[in-house]
């Protein structure tokens, strides 16, 4: 029996699955992750800077048009995604870490598990009780407490362990 047979049968045995993903789940359609060996902040380490929210906003000579302003506040209308420096929005991290407390199996994919709070989800998880499955292409901090972790290709892994 191989690794995904083993994961597949946990995912079919759980009634709680929590998908936990990062960047590197979109590196196969050709968009680069952060961290890994050939990521944009590995490759540029200036746009680690350039992608932080403070950078941004304190960079009037930028190129470009400049950033609608919000007529309530005054500040940058922007959408509603988290820049790095952004403060996350407690109540999203609170449910997200109580989906991981409540789950059967943490599948993380494509994440480095460098980044917090959100990285901390996984050793939650297994402490109450939840199998944890890494798929990510490099090591994580936390594969010696995975109970699987997988290397393969994520475009490969994931149908094989959720397909027919």
């Amino acid at each position: 029996m191989t690794d995904i047979d083993l994961v597949r049968q946990w995912i079919n045995a759980s009634v709680r699955v929590v998908a936990l993903t990062g960047a590197g789940i979109s590196t196969e359609s050709g968009i680069p992750d952060f961290r890994g060996p050939q990521g944009v902040w590995t490759t540029n380490p200036k746009a680690e800077r350039l992608s932080n929210i403070h950078s941004y906003m304190s960079d009037r000579v930028r190129a470009g048009e400049d950033d609608p302003a919000c007529e309530r506040c005054g500040g940058i209308l922007k959408s509603a995604t988290i820049s790095f420096g952004q403060s996350l929005d407690p109540d999203v991290i609170t449910r997200a870490m109580r989906a991981a407390e409540r789950a059967d199996l943490l599948l993380a994919v494509g994440t480095s598990l460098q980044v917090y709070p959100v990285a901390g989800a996984v050793p939650l998880a297994k402490a109450a009780g939840a199998r944890v499955v890494i798929v990510n292409a490099q090591p994580t901090p936390f594969d010696e407490l995975a109970d699987a972790v997988l290397r393969e290709a994520i475009g490969e892994v994931l149908p094989a362990l959720c397909g027919p």
